[in-house]
């Protein structure tokens, strides 16, 4: 098995539930999330856990699932595909009227993915440690 993490943080000069609303308005996230053209639930209605999401890189469709939810605290979005799974975890906390945004990402590989990893780790590399910095800009870009 292979793995590997990545960390960052950013102050969001807004308060938790705003910067909520962004994140989990999941139409936006082509304005934040480097790669992703477009992304949606699968289903319309209320998002939660165990929710699935659809989203588009380089035209190929993808799927993933809500595998945390605790809202204005914390949601994971996982994604597997060839043997590899990787999860994006925001965390979310209060700082005196604004929030501090902490992201958490690992990949993860077994048998077969052992042979795709390298390239989903360096495409993570590349793309997920811009999404806080991608994300703060967005947002406080918002009247």
């Amino acid at each position: 098995m292979s793995e590997d993490d990545f960390r960052d943080r950013q102050i969001i000069h807004k308060p938790p539930w705003a910067v909520w609303r962004f994140l989990t308005d999941f139409t936006q996230a082509h304005c934040w999330m480097t790669g992703i053209k477009a992304m949606r639930p699968v289903r319309e209605g209320e998002v939660s856990l165990g929710s699935e999401l659809v989203f588009y890189v380089r035209k190929i469709e993808r799927f993933s699932t809500i595998t945390a939810w605790e809202p204005q605290k914390k949601m994971a979005i996982t994604t597997k595909q060839e043997g590899v799974k990787t999860t994006h975890a925001f965390t979310l906390f209060p700082k005196d009227g604004q929030t501090e945004l902490h992201l958490h990402a690992f990949c993860r590989a077994e048998g077969k993915g052992n042979l795709v990893y390298s390239i989903v780790l360096m495409s993570m590399r590349k793309t997920t440690l811009s999404y806080l910095k991608n994300f703060k800009e967005a947002i406080e870009a918002e009247n």
